[in-house]
């Protein structure tokens, strides 16, 4: 006996335009199915917007002069998993795919690399949705060296460490982004 699962595509008229066998399973024992199907059972996924309007544009535009990327900085409650914060932006309506990275520089900051012509819209969606960035942050701060071990530190070795700190994160993300992708510090 063989069990066959189809899938169904339809376009947004609910027309039927392809179907795929998405496996087909040899079965040992019977199997018994029902003979009438629940339509709460049924799951409609529309995939006819495989590429967004706002992508397709970029696609053909004329190259901008403002190249390069930048970093967003945004407050934090809590330490945070980066795929949650991913999953958050998504819920928000902000493109992950234009997102480079996602790093900690501080305590309670969660820093966002994106493109510069980027980075107005993602401010002004996160500022529609109540969350102010922090335009003035500043990793190269003594003020971001928290850890009790350099209390004894002068303002300016602490400005030092804050500074070697931001070159290692910079060479982190420079070694996890694309091969195309050059971050200049």
């Amino acid at each position: 006996m063989f069990l066959e699962l189809l899938v169904f595509v339809f376009d947004k008229s609910l027309k039927l335009t392809s179907s795929l066998l998405l496996f087909k399973l040899v079965a040992t024992e019977p199997v018994i199915l029902e003979e009438s199907i629940d339509i709460s059972d049924i799951v409609l996924i529309d995939i006819t917007n495989t590429t967004p309007t706002s992508k397709a544009k970029r696609i053909f535009a004329q190259p901008t002069e403002n190249k390069g990327y930048q970093f967003v900085y945004l407050p934090q409650s809590s330490r945070t998993p980066m795929n949650e914060i991913r999953r958050a932006l998504s819920a928000h309506d902000i493109n992950n795919a234009r997102v480079m990275d996602i790093h900690f520089p501080a305590r309670n900051v969660c820093g966002l690399l994106v493109h510069n012509d980027f980075a107005p819209e993602l401010v002004s969606k996160l500022n529609k949705l109540g969350t102010e960035t922090l335009p003035l942050f500043n990793p190269n701060s003594p003020d971001i060296i928290s850890d009790p071990i350099h209390n004894g530190k002068t303002p300016e070795e602490k400005a030092d460490l804050a500074t070697k700190l931001q070159k290692n994160r910079a060479i982190r993300i420079i070694n996890r982004s694309q091969e195309n992708v050059f971050v200049v510090f």
